[in-house]
């Protein structure tokens, strides 16, 4: 039996919680430039009422985690991070993170979010790595250059990863160009004036259709 919990920086054992996650789990599954610093996501829970992480806990041990934002203006989410102790990748731990953030999500919107984005490693050699994890949910592959602007100053931007929605049946809206680039500027909202995000628009752009 797995135990899920939410961070409250209010909670003392939830800060050592994440820290568990963050040294044992986060930073051994990204890159350094993938990934946001410790105090990155300090000051994300700390400021916004919409930035989410979620654990997974076996036995008070930390096995994995969630980590995810509600886009108020497009009325979606963004998973940022998910990742599991690798003995553990084999018992639906993802699945279950994965639901545990879409349930929040609706909770935070009035009426259930009508899109998820996530990024997506892109193929090696005519292989996609985690791809089969994100498309047995339904997510599907936005066809254009997809750049990760750099997440600090020493920071490098990322071209190797894609971006990813699952648009929900219950939906009436369609994916457009400017929804996601509306999603993406308050996803990023600290990075707009960056070149590399601002070239990642303009890829946005140049797409004939999503």
């Amino acid at each position: 039996m797995f135990d899920y919990i939410n961070i409250d920086l209010k909670n003392k054992a939830n800060i050592n919680l994440f820290d568990d996650f963050y040294k044992k789990i986060l930073v051994s599954s990204f890159t350094a430039d993938q990934i946001e610093t410790y105090e990155q996501f300090i000051d994300n829970l700390n400021n916004k009422d919409s930035y989410f992480i979620t654990l997974v806990l076996n036995k008070n041990e930390v096995i994995g985690g969630i980590i995810y934002d509600y886009l108020k203006q497009t009325n979606s989410g963004f998973i940022e991070y998910i990742a599991v102790k690798k003995d553990h990748t084999n018992n639906n731990i993802g699945s279950n993170l994965l639901n545990q953030a879409i349930s929040i999500l609706n909770q935070k919107s009035d009426k259930k979010i009508d899109f998820l984005f996530c990024e997506l490693e892109q193929e090696i050699n005519g292989k996609q790595p985690k791809h089969y994890f994100w498309q047995k949910f339904g997510f599907k592959k936005i066809d254009f250059d997809y750049i990760q602007p750099p997440l600090d100053d020493w920071k490098q931007p990322v071209f190797i990863m894609d971006l990813g929605y699952l648009a929900f049946v219950k939906t009436d809206k369609k994916l457009t160009k400017q929804l996601l680039i509306d999603a993406l500027n308050e996803y990023y909202v600290d990075y707009i004036d960056n070149e590399y995000f601002i070239q990642c628009i303009g890829n946005i752009k140049k797409i004939k259709k999503i």
